[in-house]
């Protein structure tokens, strides 16, 4: 909580000091998919099914000049996987577990601004993401119709946790802004590190011991729409 009481914190101060700053809302609805490592008998990478959610969160904008802008905020993210491994021969690889999260997100994206028709903009970015992860659980589903749910254990103690509270990227942002303050927006995320915080995440099946070694290369993509609350957008 005093990691995220201080990222607050520093969000706060940046946005009454800073000056051109607009500041807004914004909701939207997402998806992600993840490249987990299966191990147990025999090893597999797989690539595991998309999970929706939402992104909701204030969206800051600092202008630096009238056409290159800072875009950054808090946001809350949806993330996920639903992971269907391979069907070996063995039953005990047959089950399905699925992996839900939310993080608390601070994107840093350099985005250029083309104005377009009647003083509405186009723009276009990338750059850095910063995630914390908030709370999450895994949720088992048995061949046999049984099913299990564990709450994530959160941390980087090998042994103990599950998942790394902090996870980066790099994110594109695109889309459009219209001179009233209404934007569209879509943005697009690459997990850069692996968030599993063990080198075995435990899954029990009968006596079959199962793990998960490795959780990367998520892309996060999401559609969204906003309103900064200075209603006059400068171009």
């Amino acid at each position: 909580m005093k990691k995220i009481s201080t990222v607050i914190a520093l969000f706060m101060m940046f946005s009454s000091q800073a000056q051109s700053l607009k500041i807004g809302g914004e909701v939207g609805l997402s998806s992600s998919v993840s490249q987990i490592k299966f191990v147990g008998y025999a090893t597999s990478k797989e690539t595991i099914n998309n999970r929706i959610g939402a992104r909701f969160g204030c969206p800051i904008q600092y202008s630096l000049t009238s056409c290159f802008k800072l875009n950054s905020g808090l946001f809350y993210a949806m993330k996920g996987d639903a992971n269907y491994p391979e069907n070996n021969a063995n039953i005990y690889y047959k089950q399905t577990i699925n992996i839900s999260y939310s993080t608390l997100e601070l994107p840093l994206c350099m985005i250029y601004t083309k104005p377009i028709v009647k003083d509405n903009s186009f723009f276009i970015g990338i750059g850095p993401y910063f995630g914390y992860g908030l709370n999450g659980n895994l949720r088992y589903y048995y061949p046999d119709g049984e099913r299990a749910k564990q709450n994530v254990s959160w941390g980087n103690v090998d042994g103990e946790n599950q998942i790394k509270h902090w996870e980066w990227g790099i994110q594109m942002q695109a889309g459009l802004i219209y001179k009233n303050g209404l934007f569209l927006r879509i943005t697009a995320q690459r997990q850069l590190n692996n968030i599993a915080a063990s080198k075995l995440i435990y899954c029990w099946v009968g006596d079959i011991r199962a793990t998960f070694p490795t959780i990367q290369n998520q892309i996060y993509t999401s559609i969204s729409i906003g309103y900064f609350l200075k209603h006059k957008y400068k171009k």
